[in-house]
């Protein structure tokens, strides 16, 4: 009897320990847009010298480097279109409520969908055929796309980051570049 009451105890005191640990695994706050970014752009960094240490050729450099871009864009397509179905649904509704004013920005916010849906394509395209002029015009007009969505009141959520945001973000203990100022002054 005794050798079961402890081994229930035991058992107890293990579960409570399980149980606490997932509380406390839960109580921790995900990494934010922020951090994600600073770790995107600290593994770039090392993949690039990697690269450069390895001397791959110029196609293989540039199919590292854009993978998960490419990655994310393909994925990203799928949302797009998702998003405008749903859009094009909120017009229908908007007009049988004769809600004009709604109808005309889910109509807008549908067409900048579909438009960005383009732009992923385009971009997964440009990196299948290593055309890196094709894959920058992409990038610059999904980030155009973006705009005009976040104009209307829509949302932008990815999980991959333009270069543009790789560019301004520091990591940690890296000092602000010094602004360079083109006349000095006259004293």
């Amino acid at each position: 009897m005794r050798s079961r009451s402890a081994f229930i105890l035991i058992l107890a005191l293990l579960l409570g320990g399980a149980v606490g640990h997932a509380q406390e695994n839960e109580s921790q706050p995900k990494q934010s847009r922020l951090q994600a970014t600073q770790k995107e752009k600290a593994r770039l960094i090392a993949l690039r010298r990697k690269l450069v240490k390895a001397n791959v050729s110029p196609r293989e450099f540039y199919k590292q480097l854009n993978t998960a871009v490419a990655q994310g864009n393909y994925e990203q397509y799928k949302t797009n279109v998702a998003l405008m179905a749903r859009c094009n649904e909120y017009v229908e509704q908007a007009e049988k409520k004769h809600l004009e004013e709604k109808a005309k920005l889910y109509a807008k916010l549908a067409e900048c969908h579909k438009y960005y849906a383009k732009q992923n394509e385009a971009l997964v395209k440009a990196y299948q055929a290593y055309d890196s002029g094709a894959f920058s015009k992409a990038l610059d007009e999904i980030a155009k796309a973006e705009e005009r969505i976040l104009a209307l009141g829509g949302k932008v959520s990815r999980e991959w980051f333009l270069p543009s945001e790789l560019e301004k973000v520091l990591l940690p203990g890296q000092e602000a570049p010094k602004p360079t100022n083109a006349a000095t002054p006259k004293s």
